[in-house]
């Protein structure tokens, strides 16, 4: 936003929006973590500024009269700078978040002021040269403003302020030599000496020194052919070796860099800082070292020649002993050398200094004493802020309480105070605080009355805790209180009497109260173990589900992730229906039952049911996904006792199934294979023709049971595919494919782009299976098929018109009994036809360019419009047939399409957006001797606007549809039009919450509508939403019904935070009655939902009422998309 007067321009810059082209993630901060949070935005103000975009999603910013920034309790000035701005982007559900990363360079009169909530930012500060300038770098989770006078768009890297600035953060080299035949150190003899951390290896060559990175010592993880270095740090870690001795002290000094292993002839540069360490040399006094502790065990490799790599081992012998590298050198002459030695993986983990600072802006007050072991011990009563560096990433664990006592590993050292009044010391060995106690590590909070923590082991105990995590998918809070809480290794916790819960409250609703528990916390492990998607695994004992003070479930023993619902059981519905009678359905965790951490991408739920007119029923289903392969597996066994109602007909009422014992095994498995291969394996078993009908209603109307193997390859355009299919349901009407291969040319280029060649090839070994008790004739004999088209096109550019002419062929074979179905139902005719057959095509397909005309003077506020555009895209498609023989004669056709946009601007001022208001499509289709056709179809034609042809496979081998149809059910899909008809599709979008949608097919030969739908969607934000809608099909008998004419009206309806009404109904006019009904209530308390629900579906004749209750975040264990017997399917719900 940028504002212009005389004598003053101020503009407030928002980077962010210039950088990105996402959309803006808004979320919401806990109340009590809010006061951490505030103030993250970056605020930028100066005199003038010269911006510049480096590249998409950074840039940089340079101040010359002046900058301040402030981000949290933190604020800079200084006389100019430079700012780089880099941005994050992280999905969060579905959503995507933006952060920033900042660096900032500050030079001449750098002032630098903390105050309460400083510590809130993790801010890295450095020194650089003697002229004053500092460097800082920090993450921005917020946003970014600019505030100057003067803003110009230019490039500034040509300047020298900005080279002065950019060599800031580059890695610096430095002069410092070690001798090529230095002697390296004898690790298992090696003693300690300085207080700064070392470097780890050196090879027998030149070694360059290189400056260190302040206060993040590391060991690089080891490449190929690279030796990488400790980086020391300004501050001192804690130093451990593993007998404490005494030392000489060391004298420093000044400005002494700290050599970093090489490769041989090469430099490796290293990370620029503020301050250089100092290698200190021996003096006459003697103290006590700090400790610092190799975690890795490594052992020596013997090095056969200088150019041999480097390779680092473990081992379990002896330590790693860092102090060895500072050992005195010896004689130049008397040195051999030794072997190189490199710390595999990660490399050593080591202890980090221990830093306090005061919480507000009162300084910081510490009062030590000497205990009878002659070690220290200190007091802090006042609120304060602790937190240590626990590895080289920079992570941290950060404690605040009221008051503490430290605990010191020997004498209470001197402290200096830093300019931000914190305090660092390596010789805190434990400490014990109290008061409103607030411990983070990572993504992991505990609140406490007490703790005591031991920094040197990472074990602790914590007194009436809790530990908080967020269920980011559900949108709930999860806490786990326990009154002792022991942290009893680095990674691991246990506890006692432990109450898991949702509720802020002490005396929660609904909860799950633990015996004992053992949580594992894999962030903080490393390698292996660590690459896992859950960071929690939780092993319970003796647990108990709790609704107030009842316990209504029980089970010894249960595992968890922390991430989603603890209890085991993932979902129930509770009902009674007229078919089922009075059913519980019950979906479980089965890893937790069995007490198995799940592995990574394994999703797996046991299947618990009892029905009462039915029985009971069980079953698993399991999801993987891995980076190769994924599947399901879906299992489900029942001893049925009732009998099966699938519809209204006679023949669909109480039918007995033919076994007491039914069920169903399904599993689907894809693959990615090397070359771009792809395998999809396929294998579904029934127990009977209506198990899947009667138990599986939503699964039966959208695909079939089958068993298959299906290889494929895609690459650009052309692919290739075999496929096996058999049948091992013997109900089933299959078509057996003992394989088919396929071939497919898409879109392919030749004679120099002048034409494009379409090619489909099917070659196929076949066999018609009809199933048990279906009187459907057809041979079940072999044969063999073959199928190829080829299309050429030439496009042709006619401005204004794109035209497409084309030809094309067909070559169709059938051993079997020929070609002898017809196109209008797919019945045989009765005799044989020509085993080969040959089909001719030509046609042209045309585009206009679309027309278009603005009206910039429309507007109206009731109808939210702001200027309008209306586009007309006209097309145009037409084919001729030629046949060999009749059985395979094609409907020749002409297709006018008109497509229509009125588009319009919407949205707040500034950020206006263009929408399509209404959108009309519509087609005119006729069809070649459309009158020889019959008006007894049962749904509207359908042009198929790419192929129109009807494929020959359809012809050949047609699908065998339910006995329970009429033979002559015929598809638009599988044979095209056969009537000349007109169609439109109608979209209008009357404000951003109410749109208006329809649909139609209109039979122009018979002057009928073949179908018709209109519905209206509205919105009243925040508290009802509300559909009516109407759809009409043609009175055609199918079964005995004669076509519908329903309106549906559906509304859900907030009455005030308590209480939810969900209603939805649907009337036939045609048959004069409803046909469903769904009421819902939803009684809503604190972190807990009862609903009570009644549904009736007079198309089945099925009535239910069900009663749920569910915890806030859980809806699956109330109402939802139901099972078998559809408990609680509410619409919209």
């Amino acid at each position: 936003m940028i504002k212009f007067g005389r004598n003053n321009i101020k503009f407030v810059y928002g980077v962010l929006s210039a950088v990105l082209l996402f959309a803006t993630v808004s979320f919401a901060i806990e109340a009590e973590q809010a006061r951490l949070f505030v103030g993250q935005d970056l605020h930028l103000a100066g005199e003038e500024v010269a911006s510049f975009q480096i590249s998409t999603g950074e840039h940089a910013l340079v101040f010359r009269n002046g900058l301040s920034l402030s981000i949290g309790g933190n604020s800079f000035n200084s006389d100019e700078g430079v700012v780089w701005l880099e941005s994050v982007i992280t999905d969060n559900r579905g959503k995507r978040r933006v952060d920033y990363n900042a660096k900032i360079y500050l030079s001449g009169n750098v002032e630098v002021k903390k105050t309460k909530g400083a510590m809130t930012t993790d801010i890295s500060q450095m020194s650089v040269g003697v002229s004053g300038a500092i460097i800082i770098q920090f993450n921005v989770s917020g946003e970014v403003f600019v505030t100057v006078d003067n803003r110009v768009v230019s490039d500034p890297r040509g300047t020298q302020f900005y080279k002065e600035a950019q060599s800031a953060f580059l890695p610096v080299e430095r002069e410092s030599v070690v001798e090529a035949q230095a002697k390296l150190p004898d690790l298992s003899k090696a003693e300690p000496a300085a207080k700064k951390p070392i470097v780890e290896a050196a090879e027998e060559k030149k070694v360059v020194a290189a400056k260190p990175v302040a206060k993040k010592p590391v060991v690089e993880p080891v490449e190929e052919k690279k030796v990488v270095a400790v980086k020391p740090v300004t501050v001192k870690p804690v130093v451990e070796v593993v007998e404490e001795k005494k030392v000489v002290a060391a004298k420093p000094v000044a400005k002494k860099p700290v050599v970093e292993a090489v490769e041989d002839k090469k430099d490796v540069a290293a990370k620029s800082v503020a301050e250089e360490p100092v290698i200190e040399e021996p003096a006459v006094e003697e103290v006590a070292v700090p400790k610092l502790v190799a975690k890795k065990e490594i052992k020596k490799e013997s090095v056969e020649s200088e150019s041999s790599e480097v390779e680092a081992v473990e081992s379990e012998k002896p330590k790693f002993n860092i102090f060895g590298w500072f050992r005195k050198k010896a004689p130049a002459e008397e040195v051999k050398p030794e072997p190189v030695v490199e710390v595999k993986g990660k490399g050593p983990k080591y202890s980090y200094p221990v830093n306090i600072s005061p919480a507000g802006e009162a300084k910081l007050k510490i009062e030590s004493a000497e205990i009878a072991d002659g070690s220290s011990v200190a007091t802090i009563m006042q609120r304060f802020y602790i937190w240590q560096q626990q590895n080289a990433g920079g992570d941290l664990l950060e404690i605040e309480a009221d008051s503490a006592v430290i605990f010191y590993s020997g004498t209470s050292p001197e402290t200096k105070e830093d300019p931000q009044g914190a305090v660092a010391s390596s010789a805190i060995r434990t400490i014990y605080v109290s008061g409103d106690v607030i411990m983070t590590e990572g993504r992991r909070t505990i609140r406490a009355d007490e703790m005591y923590y031991d920094f040197q082991s990472q074990t602790g105990l914590i007194i009436n805790s809790e530990m908080r995590s967020y269920d980011s998918r559900r949108n709930i809070p999860i806490y786990i209180r326990a009154a002792k809480m022991r942290r009893v290794a680095a990674h691991r916790f246990a506890a006692e009497d432990v109450v898991v819960t949702s509720s802020e409250f002490h005396k929660p609703q609904i909860s799950m109260r633990v015996g004992r528990i053992v949580i594992t916390d894999y962030s903080l492990l490393e390698g292996e173990l660590a690459e896992t998607d859950s960071s929690y695994d939780a092993r319970m004992y003796d647990t108990k589900v709790k609704v107030g003070e009842t316990t209504i479930m029980y089970w010894p023993f249960l595992r968890s992730n922390m991430e989603f619902a603890d209890i085991p059981l993932k979902s129930a519905r509770v009902g009674y229906d007229s078919d089922f009678g009075m059913s519980v359905e019950t979906r479980w965790y089965l890893s937790k039952l069995l007490g198995l951490r799940e592995p990574e991408g394994v999703e797996s739920t046991l299947a618990l049911d009892h029905f009462g007119k039915r029985g009971t029923g069980v079953g698993a289903e399991v999801l993987y996904t891995k980076e190769n392969y994924s599947g399901t597996i879906k299992s489900y066994i029942i001893k049925d006792k009732g009998k099966d109602t699938l519809g209204r007909h006679p023949t669909r009422e109480d039918v007995n199934p033919r076994r007491k014992v039914r069920g169903r095994f399904s599993w689907i498995h894809r693959h990615f294979l090397p070359d771009r291969w792809q395998l999809t394996a396929g294998l579904g078993y029934v127990s009977d023709e209506y198990f899947l009908e009667g138990f599986y209603r939503g699964e039966y109307n959208i695909g079939r049971q089958e068993t298959y193997l299906h290889l494929k390859r895609i690459e650009d355009n052309r692919g290739l595919s075999i496929l096996g299919k058999g049948r091992i349901n013997k109900f089933d009407d299959t078509l057996e494919e003992m394989p088919t291969l396929e071939y497919h040319a898409v879109g392919e280029s030749i004679f120099n782009d002048r034409f494009t060649l379409y090619s489909d090839t099917q070659v196929s070994r076949l066999r018609q299976t009809i199933g048990e008790g279906h009187t459907f004739s057809v041979p079940d004999s072999h044969y063999s098929f073959v199928m190829h088209r080829t299309e050429i096109d030439m496009p042709v550019r006619m401005d204004p018109y794109k035209v497409v002419p084309y030809i094309a062929g067909t070559f169709g074979y059938d051993d079997r009994s020929g070609f002898s179905r017809s196109l209008i139902d797919g019945s045989n005719s009765g005799t044989a036809g020509d085993d080969h057959v040959f089909i001719g095509e030509t046609g042209v397909r045309v585009a206009h360019r679309p027309f278009w005309k603005i009206y910039p003077k429309a507007k109206s506020r009731l109808f939210d419009i702001e200027k309008l555009r209306h586009i007309i895209s006209p097309s145009l498609a037409g084919v001729l047939y030629a046949e060999s023989d009749s059985s395979v004669m094609q409907h020749e056709t002409l297709s006018l399409s008109l497509a229509q946009r009125l588009q319009t601007k919407r949205g707040p001022a500034g950020d206006r957006r263009t929408v399509d208001w209404m959108r009309l499509d519509t087609d005119f289709v006729w069809v070649k001797d459309s009158a020889n056709a019959s008006d007894s179809s049962p749904g509207p034609s359908q042009f198929i606007w790419s192929k129109p042809i009807v494929p020959l496979r359809i012809l050949s081998a047609p699908k065998i549809f339910s006995g329970d149809l009429a033979a002559t059910f015929r598809r638009f899909e599988m044979y095209g039009p056969m009537r000349n008809y007109f169609a439109a599709d109608y979209i209008w979008r009357i404000s951003d919450s109410t749109v208006l949608l329809s649909d139609m097919n209109y039979d122009m030969q018979s002057c009928v509508f073949q179908q018709h739908s209109i519905g209206i969607s509205r919105m009243v934000w925040p508290d009802l939403s509300l559909y009516i809608g109407s759809r009409y099909l043609r009175r055609i008998k199918i079964l005995k019904e004669e076509g519908s004419n329903v309106v549906t009206f559906a509304a859900t309806y907030i009455l005030d935070p308590r209480y939810t009404v969900i209603f939805s109904q649907q009337y036939d006019f045609d048959y004069g009655g409803v046909l469903q009904n769904n009421v819902t209530l939803i009684r809503r308390y604190h972190r807990m939902m009862v609903g009570f629900s009644y549904s009736a579906d007079h198309s089945l004749r099925k009535q239910m009422i069900s009663i749920s209750v569910w915890p806030e975040g859980l809806e699956e264990l109330g109402f939802g998309s139901g099972g078998r017997s559809q408990l609680g399917g509410a619409p919209g719900f």
